[in-house]
């Protein structure tokens, strides 16, 4: 009874057969990696966006304290990263303000002037645009929050609406 290894062309198929599983397996475990990356991407960057909310919420009860919530009006769709650095360094990815959002070329956190958005560019080139906004109930409809008559909802890093 003869065996396979004894045939003469069956080791060139074993070999192949192998280079070929091989090859599949590191295909895969690539593909799962990257997703992996920018899954971990955006959990930090999320991360980021909670930290600035906490350092907003610090801004917004100093002012409650010192009865001075009208300047809220001021800090709407400002830059954020002025507040975080008030209670805390910044982060070592945050570059500053930028005009527009044409010369981001490295990952990390921006503030565009001319959108009056925070960008965050991943490592994989992908945009995640993001805006503080003051949220209250607008009962007089003036798109301004009176501390008088409106109750205050909050001051947050919200994503941008498109």
């Amino acid at each position: 009874m003869k065996r396979q290894a004894s045939h003469p062309r069956s080791s060139i198929f074993i070999a192949t057969i192998s280079i070929l599983i091989i090859s599949i397996a590191i295909s895969i475990f690539l593909n799962k990696t990257d997703g992996m990356t920018e899954q971990v991407d955006l959990i930090a960057s999320q991360k980021m966006v909670n930290e600035i909310n906490v350092a907003l919420a610090l801004v917004v009860y100093n002012l409650a304290v010192n009865n001075s919530l009208e300047k809220l009006n001021d800090l709407n769709k400002s830059n954020p990263f002025n507040y975080l650095a008030l209670n805390q360094s910044l982060p070592d990815n945050y570059f500053g303000v930028i005009d527009s959002d044409e010369k981001i070329d490295r990952n990390g956190w921006f503030y565009s002037k001319l959108k009056k958005q925070v960008v965050y560019n991943s490592k994989q080139g992908i945009k995640y645009w993001y805006q503080l906004s003051l949220i209250f109930n607008d009962m007089n409809n003036s798109n301004t929050f009176d501390a008088e008559s409106e109750i205050l909802l909050g001051l947050q890093l919200r994503k941008a609406s498109d």
